[in-house]
C-alpha cells in the first residue's frame, strides 16, 4: 500500500508559499492550501491543478481547532 503525504501550507496563494506548494506538489505531495482570501486561494489552487499538482484549498473559517 504506498502512502499518500499531505501538507498544510497557510500563506500559499502568493510568494514562497505558493512556490513550496508547487514544489512539494511537484514531488507527489497533496497540498491543502490555507488561505485568508477565499477568491485567491481558489485562484492558487486552480493554477496548482493546472499544473498537475494535486492541490485543495481551504476556504477561511472552515477549519477552525476543535477542543479536546
Amino acid at each position: 500500500m504506498e502512502r499518500v503525504k499531505t501538507v498544510l501550507i497557510t500563506g500559499a496563494n502568493k510568494g514562497i508559499g505558493y512556490e513550496t506548494a508547487r514544489q512539494l506538489g511537484v514531488m507527489g505531495f497533496t497540498i491543502l492550501l490555507g488561505t485568508r482570501d477565499d477568491e485567491k486561494g481558489g485562484e492558487a489552487a486552480a493554477r496548482l491543478i493546472k499544473a498537475a499538482v494535486n492541490a485543495r484549498h481551504l476556504p477561511p473559517g472552515r477549519h477552525q481547532p476543535t477542543d479536546a
